[in-house]
C-alpha cells in the first residue's frame, strides 16, 4: 500500500500535467477571462489542488491570489503545484475562511472504493455529518482531522488587504457562514464572484439555505448567472440539486458576459 505522502506526490505530479494540458477544467473557467483584470486581488476559498488559482494568477498577472485550503493533504499538493508553476503573485494559507476564528473540525468522507475522498473533505458544525449531498461514498463514514478557521474580515484587516476583486468559493456547504465572516470586506468592495452552492450540505450541515446565499448577493444588487448550455444564462433563483457554480456580478465593475 502506498504511503500518504507518495499517493500526494504523485498527486501532485497529476494536478501539474493537467494545468499543462489544460485539461479537465470546469467549464466556468472559460469566462473567468471576461471577469479577472490583471490589477485584480482574488481570493479563493476552498483551492483544493489549485486549479482555479492557477487560471485567477495567469489572469491577474499584477495583483494577488489568496487561497485558503484547510486540509492538509490537500494543501500540500495546492503548495507544491504553485510552486512547481512558479506563480509568485499565489499565496496559499491552511486555513478555512467561516464567520468566526478558532479551532474547527474537517470531516473528510470515505468513497465506496475505501480511500479518502479529499476533493470533499468540508469544514462542519454538525455533531452528526450528514453526506446526502455528497456522491460515491459510503454512508455516514468519515474521518476528521482538526482545522483552523479564520473570517475574510480579519484576514483582510490584518494582511492590510486594501481590495478584492474576485471571491471563488467552493467550500461544501459552508458558503453562507463564508459570507458572514466577510460581510464589511463585500459590502466595502463589491467583488465579482463564482461560488457553488450545495443547497442539501446547506441545509443538513450548517443550518442555512441556497436562499441565504442567493438574497445574500442579490441585496446588494448582484445579477445572478448559471451556466446553461455551455453559456452564462440569468437566473432568479438557485435550483434544488446537489450543487451547481453560480457567478454573481455586480454592476459597478461593469462586466457583462458574451
Amino acid at each position: 500500500m502506498l504511503s500518504s505522502s507518495i499517493r500526494s506526490w504523485m498527486a501532485t505530479a497529476r494536478v501539474v500535467s493537467r494545468n499543462i494540458r489544460r485539461h479537465k477544467f470546469e467549464p466556468e473557467v472559460a469566462y473567468l477571462k471576461d471577469i479577472i483584470r490583471p490589477d485584480d486581488v482574488c481570493v479563493h476559498a476552498g483551492a483544493s489542488d489549485g486549479r482555479h488559482t492557477l487560471v485567477m494568477a495567469n489572469l491577474a498577472k499584477r495583483g494577488s491570489v489568496y487561497c485558503f485550503e484547510p486540509s492538509s493533504y490537500s494543501f500540500e499538493i495546492l503548495r507544491r503545484a504553485m510552486a512547481v508553476h512558479r506563480l509568485r503573485n499565489v499565496q496559499c494559507f491552511n486555513v478555512a475562511l467561516m464567520d468566526f476564528e478558532g479551532e474547527i473540525n474537517l470531516a473528510i468522507p470515505v468513497k465506496t472504493s475505501g480511500r479518502l475522498g479529499h476533493s470533499f473533505g468540508h469544514v462542519t458544525s454538525a455533531e452528526k455529518e450528514s453526506l446526502a449531498s455528497f456522491p460515491d461514498i459510503q454512508a455516514d463514514r468519515v474521518v476528521t482531522e482538526p482545522a483552523r478557521a479564520v473570517t475574510l474580515d480579519a484576514f483582510c484587516d490584518r494582511n492590510d488587504i486594501e481590495k478584492v476583486d474576485f471571491l471563488r468559493c467552493d467550500v461544501e456547504g459552508a458558503e453562507y457562514r463564508l459570507l458572514m465572516g466577510g460581510v464589511r470586506t463585500i459590502d466595502r468592495h463589491l467583488p465579482n464572484a463564482l461560488i457553488e452552492i450545495h443547497p442539501h450540505a446547506l441545509e443538513k450541515n450548517f443550518q442555512a439555505s441556497k436562499d441565504d446565499v442567493f438574497d445574500f448577493f442579490r441585496s446588494r444588487g448582484y445579477a445572478a448567472y448559471c451556466l446553461k448550455n455551455g453559456k452564462p444564462a440569468s437566473v432568479d433563483a438557485i435550483a434544488d440539486e446537489p450543487w451547481r457554480d453560480y457567478f454573481f456580478l455586480h454592476p459597478a465593475r461593469r462586466v457583462s458576459f458574451p
